[in-house]
């Protein structure tokens, strides 16, 4: 009689680390395919700020002498160093 209520205590805190395992790889598994799909989304934003980068680039050389309204292409420029100083003024609290 002892010997099968020691069996059976054996079997059930077996059962509850083999269960208590799979609960963890399980969550494991969640984490790491979260992880996986919160980097693609990195990568593509990554990948729109370069291309948004490349079209600042683009209409920051243009010049005055390129467009009939000239003071379009000075605001854009003073816009675009504003713009820089707080980027540089935000990566100081970083």
């Amino acid at each position: 009689m002892i010997i099968a209520i020691v069996a059976t205590a054996a079997l059930v805190l077996a059962g509850s680390v083999v269960y208590a395992n799979h609960v963890r790889e399980t969550q494991r598994q969640e984490a790491l395919a979260s992880c996986e799909n919160q980097l693609k989304s990195f990568n593509s934003a990554l990948t729109d700020l370069d291309k948004a980068k490349d079209g600042v680039a683009d209409a920051l050389a243009v010049t005055v002498e390129q467009v009939a309204d000239g003071a379009t292409v000075t605001a854009l420029s003073l816009t675009a160093g504003f713009a820089a100083m707080l980027v540089d003024f935000g990566s100081g609290w970083m």
